[in-house]
């Protein structure tokens, strides 16, 4: 225990000490924008409510102003908003940014430990070193802890569920099933297309004949969204079970443009007619919906090409974007691709490990329904990493027999 502890403890400053050196060599810290988390975060801090979008002209806009009036929103969940907010107390950008993304920092050093600590209980004490060690040092989740995203939050709340969600096949408390639930919400707010994988979980739950816990880990997480629900319907007078933006992500996946394109004429054309206030958002989306259906009424050969497209973009790389040919990052995501696709041809990994490959099925089924960005693979990759810690030590041990060195000490139980 004690070697062990010493073990994750290194680790884990291996990876802080990465993540800070990254930080302030790399990371544009006079930066003021953090995408539409932190413009909702600024409007609340302006008092103005949790609001987004309002009109310029013909354009909407969707950077605060203290001058603007915004429409009510429910455009992002409001998990990462909520985190962010308290930075905006700080008016020097400078601090502000260095601070939050120190803390993003702690929180990927931290999603170290969580990763050693379920590595080493449900896959094996030397396949937990090996992945920590390629969470702490992949270029991806380092340059993560210095983005203005939710992804390292997400690995972090991921990996506290994991042990809590492989322990209701177990001997477990009824604390145990509350835990999954109000981490499954907490997953939602951050990314909503969780509810997924929430769905899948219970699923599997329900077929092991485990309906009871199944109930109670769902109840919870029905329970801790309800608020949001609530506000949403008290705000918009509809029921909007969690984003507003579910449209505009479906239209970017399903257009006659590029994949991840905003708006087309029809778009930009339609947002003329749309009604102002707390109708707009909704509106929006259901603007979006129509024309992402119409294009697929219209093109449907084209969807198999697109579906190709994305799954080359979630499992692969984005051709369009030069960033994901660097070596720097390929390289590593191949060698982490194929020791993960070696460690899960095991069978007896593929029957422990069902909850993990259904989150790899939930994260491929989203990007086919919707579309790719860098941050989903990276988000994605969480689940890999305990595979190719498999994958790695077993090319190892295959090459310590090969030059006669005998098999590797076995140290997993």
């Amino acid at each position: 225990m004690l070697r062990g502890t010493r073990v994750v403890f290194l680790l884990a400053l291996v990876a802080l000490i990465v993540r800070i050196s990254y930080l302030f060599l790399f990371v544009d810290l006079s930066r003021d924008y953090y995408w539409e988390y932190g413009e909702l975060a600024r409007n609340l801090h302006m008092g103005k409510g949790y609001s987004l979008f309002y009109p310029a002209g013909d354009l909407y806009v969707l950077r605060a102003s203290p001058s603007a009036s915004p429409y009510p929103s429910a455009y992002m969940m409001p998990g990462y908003v909520a985190f962010i907010f308290p930075f905006f107390f700080l008016s020097d950008v400078v601090v502000r940014n260095t601070l939050l993304l120190l803390v993003q920092g702690v929180i990927g050093a931290a999603a170290v430990v969580l990763m050693f600590r379920f590595a080493e209980r449900f896959v094996g004490r030397r396949e937990a070193s090996v992945a920590a060690l390629v969470m702490a040092c992949l270029p991806e989740f380092v340059y993560a802890s210095g983005s203005y995203t939710p992804t390292v939050l997400f690995q972090c709340i991921f990996l506290l569920l994991l042990p809590v969600l492989y322990g209701l096949w177990e001997e477990h408390s009824r604390r145990s099933e509350y835990a999954a639930g109000a981490l499954f919400a907490g997953l939602v707010y951050i990314r909503p297309e969780l509810v997924l994988f929430g769905a899948g979980c219970l699923l599997l739950l329900m077929v092991g004949r485990r309906g009871v816990i199944a109930l109670r880990v769902g109840v919870v997480l029905v329970l801790l969204v309800l608020p949001w629900q609530i506000r949403n319907a008290v705000v918009f007078h509809e029921w909007i079970p969690l984003t507003t933006n579910s449209g505009l992500n479906f239209f970017r996946g399903h257009n006659d443009l590029e994949l991840g394109s905003f708006a087309d004429d029809a778009i930009i054309q339609g947002l003329r007619d749309l009604p102002p206030g707390r109708d707009f958002e909704p509106a929006l989306s259901r603007l979006y919906f129509k024309r992402a259906f119409a294009y697929i009424g219209t093109e449907p050969a084209q969807e198999f090409a697109r579906t190709a497209s994305k799954l080359e973009q979630l499992w692969y790389r984005d051709p369009s974007d030069p960033r994901s040919a660097n070596l720097v990052y390929i390289v590593p995501w191949l060698v982490l691709l194929a020791s993960a696709a070696a460690g899960l041809a095991r069978s007896t990994v593929r029957r422990q490990h069902r909850v993990l490959i259904l989150y790899l099925g939930c994260t491929t089924a989203v990007a086919i329904v919707f579309f790719v960005l860098p941050r989903y693979q990276t988000m994605m990759k969480v689940a890999l990493v305990p595979f190719a810690a498999v994958g790695l030590l077993a090319g190892w041990d295959m090459l310590r027999r090969r030059f006669g060195r005998g098999p590797a000490e076995d140290r997993s139980n």
